[in-house]
């Protein structure tokens, strides 16, 4: 039987994360999802190359703020950064986290200017 996973996590099956919200199967720290997602829907939404946790300081970036709220997962189990970072789990590198900002906000721009 699934469910929604209430806590982010690592699946047990593929060992990709598990995101509160997705649903998942299994009980007592042994938990994957009901479908483990394709290599092609977990790569870097820039390059398709395998992601990484990104923590990016919310002080030292905000001047992309917004883009750091819509991609921010949350912080993961056991992190003590008392909301002092951003966590991205959808880009390989840091590259392709600010090259995924500029597109972010030549987007906003664009969408703005038709209005």
């Amino acid at each position: 039987m699934s469910f929604q996973a209430k806590h982010a996590g690592t699946c047990v099956k593929c060992k990709g994360p598990i995101q509160p919200g997705q649903y998942i199967e299994g009980r007592r720290r042994s938990y994957a999802h009901y479908e483990c997602p394709t290599k092609d829907e977990t790569g870097c939404l820039m390059c398709g190359e395998e992601c990484k946790h990104q923590r990016i300081n919310s002080i030292e970036n905000a001047d992309m703020e917004s883009f750091l709220v819509d991609f921010d997962r949350g912080c993961p189990a056991g992190c003590h950064c008392d909301g002092l970072n951003y966590h991205l789990m959808d880009f390989c590198s840091v590259e392709c986290v600010a090259e995924a900002a500029v597109q972010y906000q030549k987007e906003i721009e664009d969408g703005t200017e038709s209005e």
